[in-house]
Formats: structure tokens, sequence, C-alpha cells
């Protein structure tokens, strides 16, 4: 018997839940995070990912700006880390 530790059981759990179709989305947000980072995860959500494309909504400009410089590095991330094909990221002021 495999024995999975708390954080696999729940990713599985999660998952498992959310669907094949919004497999994808849930592991974005999971690994949001980790992606990102602590500073940045607090002023950004990812709110949808829909035909390859995530969107996400950031607390200012000037966040937006910023995360808009970097995009390309998020999506290399989840490609290399989570095999999520990102084909853009729409970053929109969530006020």
């Amino acid at each position: 018997m495999s024995f999975h530790t708390t954080g696999h059981f729940l990713y599985d759990l999660i998952i498992r839940i959310a669907g094949e179709e919004h497999k994808d989305y849930a592991t974005i947000l999971i690994g949001w995070k980790e992606i990102v980072g602590k500073a940045v995860a607090e002023k950004a959500k990812p709110v949808k990912f829909e035909n390859s494309i995530l969107k996400v909504a950031v607390s200012n400009n000037i966040w937006m700006q910023e995360l808009i410089l970097y995009k390309h590095k998020i999506r290399a991330q989840y490609r290399k880390n989570f095999k999520i094909d990102i084909q853009d990221i729409i970053f929109f002021v969530n006020t």
C-alpha cells in the first residue's frame, strides 16, 4: 500500500472535485503562491482559465504593470512545474 503525503492527498482530492474540465484552473490556483511568491499572491489572484488564457485580478495599476513584465516567466514556470500551457495572461484591476 502506497501512502501519500497530506499535501498530495488534498491536491488529488481537489482535482477530483474540480473535474477534468476545471483541473488546470484548480492546479493554477493551488500553485499560484509557489509560482509568483507570497507578496504578489497577496495582490493578484487568478480568477478564470479558459481557452488557455488566464485572467488575473490585481489590486492596482502598479501591480498590473509589474506583472505584465513578468508574464512570460509566470507562463514558463507553470509549463515547467505543472505542465500547463498558458497561451496568454490578462491582468485587470479588480476594484
